[in-house]
């Protein structure tokens, strides 16, 4: 099926302070647990797998830079090279995320999917900036990305904001009559 393929990335803004300036480094700090969780099954990814999540620069210190240490000791350069990744886990984590996203369509031959739900629960200015964060992983390397904004975002953003700049897919979602939603719960309630 589908869904065999895809490698879903969750991320509920709901848990999120509401700040527009702080949005990004939540979303690096949460989105790279979230994207760990996904692709490791709730496990931390383990040497090997890090090596492979980050092959280029591991051949490229192994045969530039770190290339003496590595002939010499090679538990050394690995050590270096395992300091190396966790500082940039540590102080460039979108750079993180995408190499993740990366690994998923490369090595993993799956589609990443990352969901950012409850965005439409904040102000036009943060949803903007989620979109527009969303949108420098989807670019990185593709993934689908599903974004929930309202229809007065959709608008606005489309006019004279980044919905306007690139190409995406919206759908509209019908608000229910409150008399279905009053329907729903008392059947809730009921069972």
């Amino acid at each position: 099926a589908v869904a065999n393929d895809c490698n879903l990335i969750r991320e509920n803004l709901a848990a999120a302070e509401g700040d527009p300036e702080r949005v990004v480094p939540w979303l690096n700090r949460s989105l790279l647990e979230s994207a760990e969780h996904a692709v490791y099954a709730g496990q931390p990814p383990t040497f090997q797998q890090i090596q492979g999540l980050f092959y280029g620069e591991y051949t490229r210190l192994r045969a530039g830079p770190l290339a003496p240490l590595y002939e010499q000791d090679k538990a050394r350069f690995q050590i270096e090279f395992g300091t190396r990744v966790e500082q940039i886990r540590k102080d460039d984590p979108h750079k993180y995320i995408q190499q993740n996203d990366h690994d998923i369509v490369r090595s993993r031959k799956k589609l990443p999917v990352l969901l950012v739900d409850n965005t439409d629960h904040h102000n036009i200015k943060l949803q903007e900036r989620v979109y527009l964060y969303a949108r420098s992983i989807y670019e990185s390397e593709g993934c689908m990305v599903l974004l929930p904004i309202t229809d007065q975002t959709s608008w606005q953003m489309s006019r004279q904001g980044a919905l306007q700049s690139f190409e995406h897919e919206a759908f509209f979602l019908p608000v229910p009559q409150i008399y279905r939603v009053f329907e729903r719960l008392i059947q809730y309630l009921e069972a």
